[in-house]
Parts: C-alpha cells; sequence; structure tokens
C-alpha cells in the first residue's frame, strides 16, 4: 500500500469523516468578541449598519433578516469608531489568516491552492427570531471564487447555531468560536433560528487567487 493509499485508508477510520471539512477553533482571547459588538453599535448609532442582502444582492428578509455592516467601507477619520489595533479586528483577522493552512493541515487537504481575502469579513446581527432562513451555499454565480467560510460567534447564542444540511448537524453559537467549511455546494447551511436571543457574528470568505484586504 504506497502512502497515498494509507492516507485514504486512515481517514476512512476517522469518526464521523463526512465532517472532515467542518472545523471549530477558538480565538486566542474571546473578550475581543466584546470589543467587536460594541464597535458595531457604535456605527450603528451613526447609521453605518444597512439590511443583510441574500446571495443575489437583494433585501429579502424571508430569506435573510439581518443587519450588516461592511467594515471596508467605514469612514477612517471618525474618532467614535475605534481602529482596526483598538476594536480587535486586525487581531482577529492574523488568527483568520493562521487559520487557512491549519484548515488545510486539518483537514489533509494540501492540494488546494493559496486563498486570502479578496473582501473584508463584516458583522451582520440578528434580532430574535431573525437570521438566514433559506438553505444556501456561498459559492454560486459572481462569487463562486469563493474557497473557505469563516463565521465567528461573537456572544453565547443559546438554540441559535449553524444548521449544515447534508451533514446532519448543527454548531453551536459560542462566543469566540470560529466555525470555518467550503463554500461550495456541498456545504448548504442556513441560521439556527433563536426566538429570544440575538446574534452577533463576524463572518467572510477566503477566496481563490485573491490578495489579502487590510482596512
Amino acid at each position: 500500500m504506497d502512502q497515498a493509499q494509507q492516507e485514504i485508508a486512515s481517514a476512512a477510520e476517522q469518526p464521523n469523516p463526512i465532517m472532515n471539512f467542518v472545523r471549530e477553533y477558538t480565538l486566542e482571547d474571546i473578550s475581543v468578541c466584546d470589543k467587536l459588538i460594541d464597535m458595531f453599535k457604535t456605527c450603528r448609532d451613526l447609521g453605518l449598519t444597512g439590511p443583510g442582502l441574500t446571495g443575489n444582492y437583494e433585501v429579502n428578509k424571508k430569506v435573510k433578516d439581518s443587519e450588516d455592516l461592511a467594515v471596508e467601507r467605514l469612514p477612517r477619520n471618525n474618532p467614535k469608531i475605534p481602529s482596526p489595533d483598538a476594536s480587535g479586528y486586525n487581531s482577529v483577522m492574523r488568527q483568520f489568516t493562521a487559520m487557512i493552512p491549519r484548515f488545510y493541515k486539518d483537514t489533509r487537504a494540501p492540494w488546494a491552492e493559496p486563498v486570502a481575502f479578496k473582501s473584508l469579513p463584516h458583522f451582520q446581527y440578528y434580532k430574535p427570531g431573525g437570521g438566514y432562513h433559506t438553505w444556501h451555499t456561498d459559492a454560486i454565480g459572481s462569487t463562486i471564487d469563493r474557497h473557505l467560510v469563516f463565521l465567528l460567534y461573537l456572544n453565547d447564542v443559546p438554540g441559535g447555531g449553524t444548521d449544515f444540511l447534508l451533514q446532519k448537524y448543527t454548531c453551536e453559537a459560542k462566543k469566540g468560536k470560529v466555525l470555518m467549511f467550503p463554500a461550495n455546494f456541498t456545504f448548504p447551511h442556513r441560521s439556527q433560528i433563536s426566538a429570544t436571543h440575538e446574534k452577533y457574528i463576524l463572518t467572510g470568505w477566503a477566496c481563490a487567487g485573491a490578495q489579502m484586504q487590510r482596512r
């Protein structure tokens, strides 16, 4: 048996191999989540947030009911908005970037091509009862170059995690947890809806052939 066959056999022996490409990591210091939520609230008070858009770039609250904040559109000269260092955003981006090779190693996927963030991860807020209600994938149409999904839960949300259709799995929303998985058609997912709790996340995509973006 050659090395490739040994690796295939070893992977097949792993418990629940269908979950191999759904990975959960934790930030080095989860207190940064509180700073990021405060930053979102400040930007909301300044009128910088807007209704979340679906994959078709339209507002449809039956599909996605959220309030979003695009970080790359924030004004740079407003003293009320903390800097990327002060807010902890840069720290999270450094950790996201370090998680890419870790994901490849953990999933035994060394063949994957280099990826980076073409656009900066953005904030999403879901009020109680809100969420991305429908099953969807993230790499489709004009966003087909999305390779890996990053989803950072900024607060604990009992009963408000992320459902995976084909994997028959629900990831619990825990403060400081980073959920990573491929953006392609084999990972349809949706929000698990909490009727009683607010939900804050920071989410983005590492894309094939992209150059790292910075704020």
